[in-house]
């Protein structure tokens, strides 16, 4: 059963994404669904869909029989366990009528399911004593008639992918591989097969879940500006579903390398990311392992719509354009375009393109060393917009270039010259009351860094005060003359 310090909730009620029980399922470990096969229906997957985009590692726990395999690809959930439909072994269970209920097969099955959850969620089950596998062994021989009870599968929460087998990693560094349930004594005698009652000893693999073969392969986003967020775009018609959280902290990391390079990384580069510092026996087969159940999570999120998201470059590892988009690669190519842009209106464009694609820091939550200097380049490529797009625009529409201004303080809090710009944008505008709101806020921010306003600014800001209103200033806080152009400001 359980370790002692486990917390089993039962009976949360309907499985409803309005269920008052859905902040305990919000914080669970593992949310089991039970199912009656012989009643999934449109309702039923309407439910289990809405679920999906948040939450736990889901799983079934079907009553009844059924086709386990068309079950599990039509709700798009894994299924755990299969028990028997017998009311009269579950009142025994509930009313403590221990002789009847330890002799059913639902509590068998029970007792699989438990040690298969036990399995999932700390790595290791409680062995069968000797007494029990004794007693197998005797009803064996003595030829008892056996009783039929449903297999248990190895509560695998991601739909399996159809990938090579591969080694497990070595190391303190690699997650550690999830066995069979039979491997901790589970008490499967028979198991379900896809569309097949035929009998099966020994542990069972769940049934991965196939793409329908109409279902048109819809790409994922991967957004890696701010926090991490991965969205599905389950159907033209409907908002992207995040499916973020259902993926494991190594599979975010690796997808944030993956995102970044564009043009895809290395095997050495992708370890070295992963795993810095830390000595593999075996990195290749560490590195698979991440892979192979990245590419199982994805399958399992989308409901095996998308089993994979590799274009299959066998010497670069890449996100495939066409599965997948990223807002990354969407900045990149808009920087390559800037740089080569001959016309003020590519230039732009490819300015809007990297702010739009920008929106935040680069992998916000992300502390490792490897993300650093790709995190200071798109700063600096993003600033760099805003000040080119800042010069094309003072002239046309300075409550714009204003604006730009602001942002760009969001990821340049301390930097001088954009409050210097902001002083002679307001004045220009007729809002001097914004000039000491401006150079009081900046000195705030400097006082952050043990620092103040240089004499240049405090300069500026005096000449603007006193600048007669039917004057309004230039850039540089003199005289308009029509023929200077605005400089953007130095990163």
């Amino acid at each position: 059963m359980l370790a002692a310090d486990a917390v089993l909730i039962a009976d949360c009620g309907l499985a409803d994404p309005d269920s008052a029980a859905l902040p305990l399922m919000a914080g669970a470990d593992l949310l089991v669904v039970v199912v009656r096969a012989d009643r999934v229906d449109s309702a039923t997957r309407a439910r289990l869909a809405r679920l999906a985009v948040d939450g736990p590692p889901k799983a079934l726990l079907l009553i009844g029989e059924g086709r386990t395999g068309e079950i599990a690809a039509a709700l798009g959930v894994p299924v755990a366990a299969v028990w028997p439909l017998d009311p009269a072994a579950a009142q025994a269970i509930v009313t403590g009528d221990c002789t009847t209920a330890r002799s059913g097969s639902l509590y068998i099955a029970a007792r699989g399911l438990a040690d298969t959850v036990a399995a999932q969620l700390i790595g290791s089950a409680r062995p069968r004593c000797d007494r029990q596998r004794l007693t197998r062994w005797w009803r064996t021989r003595a030829g008892a008639p056996r009783r039929r009870v449903p297999g248990v599968y190895r509560l695998d929460t991601a739909v399996s992918a159809p990938t090579a087998a591969i080694d497990s990693p070595p190391g303190p560094a690699a997650e550690p591989p999830i066995q069979p349930a039979a491997a901790h004594g589970s008490a499967v005698v028979r198991g379900c097969t896809t569309g097949s009652d035929a009998p099966v000893r020994g542990s069972v693999e769940p049934t991965a879940v196939p793409a329908p073969s109409s279902a048109v392969v819809v790409p994922l986003a991967v957004e890696v500006f701010g926090r991490l967020r991965v969205l599905w775009n389950a159907s033209p018609d409907t908002d992207p579903i995040e499916i973020t959280r259902q993926l494991r902290p190594r599979q975010r990391e690796l997808l944030t390398v993956l995102a970044v390079h564009p043009d895809g990384v290395t095997r050495d580069t992708l370890v070295e990311a992963l795993w810095a510092g830390q000595n593999l026996r075996r990195p290749a087969n560490a590195l698979n392992t991440v892979l192979s159940r990245l590419r199982a999570s994805v399958a399992a999120a989308t409901g095996g719509v998308i089993t994979d998201i590799l274009d299959g470059d066998k010497v670069r590892y890449r996100l495939d354009p066409g599965r997948v988009r990223v807002d990354y690669r969407d900045f990149s190519a808009a920087v390559t375009a800037l740089r080569t842009a001959t016309s003020d209106d590519d230039r732009k464009h490819a300015c809007r393109a990297i702010l739009a694609a920008a929106s935040g820091v680069l992998d916000e939550d992300f502390t490792s060393d490897w993300i650093a200097p790709i995190r200071e380049n798109a700063r600096r490529d993003r600033l760099n917009a805003l000040g080119n797009l800042a010069q094309m625009l003072v002239d046309s529409d300075p409550r714009q270039t204003l604006a730009l201004l602001e942002t760009a303080l969001v990821a340049d809090p301390c930097n001088e010259p954009i409050y210097q710009d902001i002083l002679r944008l307001h004045a220009r505008l007729g809002e001097p009351a914004a000039l000491n709101r401006t150079l009081a806020l900046l000195n705030r921010r400097l006082q952050t860094i043990g620092d103040i306003p240089t004499q240049k600014t405090l300069d500026i800001a005096r000449r603007l005060r006193d600048q007669p209103p039917d004057n309004r200033p230039n850039v540089d806080g003199h005289a308009k003359n029509p023929r200077e152009k605005h400089r953007p400001w130095p990163s």
